[in-house]
C-alpha cells in the first residue's frame, strides 16, 4: 500500500512538473503566450463562422466567441505584462500590440500613461513613431508627449511626422465636412511638417524624413478636397502635348490604366457608360497609362475603344 501512494505522489509531481515547464517564465515568452492566445480566438471564431451554415447558427457563434475573439477582450492581459515589467522591452512590445490591435480600448489609455511615465526619456521609444501606430487617439497622445518632453532628436522627428500624418488623416475623414472643421487639422500637421524640414529633414525614414514630408506637404496644400489641383504637362500616346489644365472647369475622372490590368480594362465598358451618361455637360475623363512603353498602350487603348485621351506615364 505505502508503494502505491508513493508511486502516486511521484506521478503527480512530475505532471505538474511538467505543467510548470510549460508555463511562460520570461517576459517575452509571457507576450508570445498573450498573442498566440487571441489569435487562436480569432481562428477558433472565424473557423467556427464558415461552419456554421445557417443564420442562426452564426449568430451562435458570434454571440458565443466573438467577443472572445476581438482584440479589445485580451487588452487587459497587455496592460498587465507592461505593469509587471515597466522597464523591460517588453513593456514596447505589450504597448506597440495595444496600439495597433486594441488602440480604442480604454487599456490603450492606461498604457500610454504608462510609456509616458515610464519611457519618455528612453530612446527606444522611437519605435511608437512609426507607421504601424499612428492615426488613432491614443497614439497621437504618446507622440504629442513624445514632442513635449523627449530628449532624443530622432524620437522628435519621427513624432512630428506621423503625427503630422495622423492629423492629414483626419482631415481626409472630414472631406464631406464644412472646410472649417477640416482646417484646425490642415493648419497642425502643416506646421508639423514644416518643422520636420527644418530640423529634422536628414533622418532616415523610408527615404528622408525632409523628402517625405516635402511630399506630405504637398499633398496637403495642393490634393486636399477644395484646393486647386497642380497642373501636369506631358504627351498623350499619339505623342501630342496634353495638360491637366485643359480640363480645367469640368468634373474630371482620372483614370490610372494598363493594357495588362485585366479590372483596369474591364472598367472600361462602365467608363464608357459614365462618359455618356453626361454628354453635353462640363465632364471628362483622362487616363494616366502605365504601359512599359508608349507603343503598347495605344495598341491597348485602340483594342478596347478607349475615346479619350490618356497621359504616357
Amino acid at each position: 500500500m505505502r508503494l502505491t501512494v508513493l508511486s502516486g505522489f511521484v506521478l503527480v509531481l512530475g505532471l505538474l512538473a511538467v505543467a510548470r515547464a510549460d508555463e511562460p517564465k520570461t517576459p517575452t515568452e509571457k507576450f508570445q503566450a498573450l498573442v498566440k492566445a487571441q489569435q487562436k480566438a480569432q481562428k477558433d471564431f472565424s473557423d467556427a463562422y464558415q461552419a456554421a451554415k445557417t443564420d442562426a447558427d452564426r449568430q451562435k457563434v458570434s454571440k458565443e466567441l466573438g467577443t472572445q475573439s476581438m482584440a479589445e477582450s485580451h487588452a487587459g492581459g497587455f496592460l498587465a505584462l507592461m505593469k509587471e515589467y515597466p522597464k523591460d522591452p517588453v513593456a514596447l512590445d505589450a504597448l506597440s500590440w495595444l496600439l495597433r490591435q486594441g488602440a480604442y480600448s480604454p487599456e490603450a489609455n492606461q498604457a500610454v500613461d504608462a510609456a509616458i511615465r515610464d519611457w519618455i526619456d528612453d530612446p527606444r521609444l522611437k519605435r511608437m513613431c512609426g507607421p504601424t501606430h499612428y492615426s488613432n487617439p491614443a497614439t497621437d497622445r504618446l507622440l504629442r508627449a513624445a514632442i513635449e518632453k523627449s530628449p532624443h532628436r530622432e524620437v522628435q522627428g519621427f513624432a512630428h511626422y506621423y503625427l503630422a500624418r495622423s492629423l492629414k488623416k483626419n482631415a481626409d475623414q472630414l472631406a464631406d465636412h464644412p472646410a472649417a472643421e477640416r482646417e484646425p487639422f490642415e493648419k497642425e500637421a502643416d506646421q508639423l511638417l514644416q518643422k520636420v524640414i527644418d530640423r529634422y529633414a536628414d533622418l532616415k525614414n523610408f527615404s528622408t524624413l525632409g523628402e517625405e514630408a516635402e511630399q506630405l506637404r504637398f499633398e496637403l496644400q495642393h490634393l486636399g478636397i477644395g484646393k486647386t489641383l497642380p497642373d501636369v504637362d506631358g504627351e498623350d500616346l499619339d505623342g501630342k502635348k496634353l495638360k491637366m489644365s485643359d480640363f480645367r472647369g469640368k468634373v474630371t475622372l482620372v483614370v490610372f490604366w494598363a493594357g495588362w490590368c485585366g479590372p483596369c480594362m474591364g472598367d472600361v465598358p462602365h467608363e464608357r457608360e459614365i462618359l455618356k451618361q453626361y454628354e453635353g455637360k462640363p465632364f471628362a475623363i483622362v487616363g494616366i497609362n502605365c504601359d512599359k512603353d508608349r507603343a503598347a498602350g495605344k495598341a491597348a487603348a485602340e483594342k478596347a475603344e478607349i475615346p479619350w485621351r490618356s497621359f504616357a506615364d
